[in-house]
């Protein structure tokens, strides 16, 4: 038979109602989005926890060495791929506010990039601010406070809640200062978690600082209340929903190879009167492919609605992992429909006739 021939079957067998492309496609359909919105849902909640995670101050690690970090090259970090802000700091003196002078702030000096460990887009001249003191002393970017040591302008403030992260900070003002001169601590916060991100710390430290009877440095996280670390790649990869794809697959071909089951009397009689297997395995791919095909469409259409509602630097790799679902229920159709149809046997014939419903 030509390709045009086969062709008209597959239209007539749609066009006709015999293929029964609608229903075959919403059972499919409907199996690939429950599948999908079920994995995306558990991916979604890994993904809520790691920037509750990150935001909190999880990966954000901390050397302490007193007048022994580097500032510059604790600053430097940022310049290794995943370090997104790094900045070293050392206590100084508390400050008195006119306002409150009941309520001195306390004061760290800081080097010029430590403010981005909590805002990206912290910069300008003058000092920073927490958001708890600003809020009690009325301040805000681009104001003055006044102190006992005269008008403090504040370039911006940042926020450092209490949601278990270490405590100093939460009233406080930062001060930056060059970052040529030792400092106390080292922070670098690094996104994904860097398993060496501790050496690199302690890359910061200046041996010549270091006395004969010099202690050890310490190392902290930032927050500690999420846990030591993220483990959010490897429980992604043990999700039970990781199988949901592949399940929605074999539902497909199952769903392809029981259409075929149920037209068996009309493949064996094709074959009676004389067409060869090749055609009709070809003419009933294709009337499969139309509804695998639709039913794909429309899970993939799912999979770039339930995707809109990540971050958008998330929405790629989502899309990636979701589009496994509509592939697989495409090609377990196909494959169904075609292991369906190779166990159909001509000699077969009368006992299907005798089985039909």
């Amino acid at each position: 038979m030509r390709a045009r021939d086969i062709a008209g079957e597959i239209r007539r067998g749609v066009a006709s109602g015999t293929a029964r492309v609608v229903l075959l496609a919403l059972m499919a359909a409907v199996v690939g989005i429950v599948a999908v919105a079920a994995d995306l849902a558990t991916v979604r909640q890994l993904t809520a926890e790691a920037a509750a995670f990150h935001a909190a101050g999880g990966s954000t690690m901390i050397i302490i060495a007193p007048a022994r970090v580097d500032g510059e090259a604790c600053e430097r970090l940022t310049e290794v791929p995943g370090v997104e802000a790094a900045g070293a700091l050392r206590p100084a003196s508390t400050l008195a506010t006119a306002v409150l002078p009941s309520a001195p702030l306390t004061a760290y000096d800081v080097t010029p990039a430590f403010a981005r460990l909590f805002d990206r887009a912290a910069a300008g001249a003058g000092t920073f601010l927490s958001a708890d003191a600003a809020d009690a002393l009325g301040a805000g970017p681009g104001a003055a406070v006044a102190t006992a040591a005269g008008d403090m302008p504040v370039a911006a403030v940042y926020d450092y809640p209490s949601d278990g992260r270490r405590q100093g900070l939460g009233w406080a003002v930062l001060r930056p200062v060059t970052a040529d001169t030792g400092f106390d601590e080292c922070w670098a916060r690094a996104w994904p978690p860097q398993p060496q991100l501790r050496a690199m710390l302690a890359g910061t430290l200046m041996p010549a600082a270091a006395g004969p009877d010099a202690e050890n440095p310490e190392y902290a996280q930032l927050n500690a209340a999420f846990g030591a670390e993220f483990t959010g790649h490897e429980r992604f990869l043990a999700r039970p929903t990781a199988w949901a794809p592949l399940m929605a697959g074999g539902v497909a071909a199952l769903i392809g190879f029981a259409a075929v089951r149920a037209r068996r009397l009309e493949f064996a009689s094709n074959l009676h009167v004389g067409a060869t297997r090749g055609t009709i395995m070809v003419t009933a791919l294709g009337e499969a492919a139309v509804w695998a095909a639709s039913a794909a469409l429309l899970v993939a259409s799912a999979v770039a609605v339930l995707a809109a509602g990540f971050a958008p630097d998330d929405v790629p790799a989502v899309l990636g992992e979701g589009m496994k679902t509509p592939m697989l229920v495409f090609t377990g159709a196909l494959l169904g429909t075609a292991a369906s149809l190779a166990l159909v046997r001509e000699r077969h014939l009368f006992a299907y006739f005798k089985d039909r419903a």
